[in-house]
């Protein structure tokens, strides 16, 4: 049972005021706006609509989408939900000296998990007919080349 739900300060750890509700959304990891929704919904039926998906199927997404601000899968499309996306470089400081301790094999894991996006991809991409799941490859981060394409448009 609960008695009260209250907001507090994180600096003193006090109830600041007392709330008449709670609202509790499931974790994700695409977070729509509405000022964002447009365009997500702009970038979706572009890729369906590359994807080979009829107009029906396509509507349907957008429909999910605007009603309960997702759609089964999102979550494995960033490439739909955000225009453009960051890697954990971009928080550090341009005097930020970073050491790769054993590149060979940050080398060889990156391209193993690089291969589960890829098969995960493909797999989305069957169940759900969407396509257009961007990967940021690991030659990018090392200024390698690689035999593989920097950004994948099409799983």
């Amino acid at each position: 049972m609960v008695e009260s739900l209250r907001s507090f300060s994180p600096y003193t750890q006090r109830g600041v005021r007392e709330l008449s509700e709670l609202v509790v959304t499931p974790a994700t990891e695409a977070v729509i706006t509405d000022r964002d929704l447009p365009h997500v919904l702009a970038r979706l039926r572009a890729h369906g609509k590359a994807a080979g998906l009829d107009d029906a199927a396509i509507r349907e997404y957008v429909t999910q989408i605007r009603e309960t601000g997702r759609m089964a899968g999102i979550e494995a499309m960033p490439s739909i939900v955000y225009d453009r996306m960051d890697t954990g470089f971009g928080f550090l400081d341009k005097q930020t000296c970073v050491i790769w301790d054993s590149p060979d094999l940050l080398a060889e894991k990156a391209a193993e998990f690089e291969d589960r996006v890829r098969h995960n991809c493909r797999t989305l991409a069957a169940e759900n007919g969407l396509a257009g799941i961007r990967i940021f490859a690991w030659c990018r981060l090392t200024g390698q080349p690689s035999r593989r394409p920097l950004f994948r448009t099409w799983c």
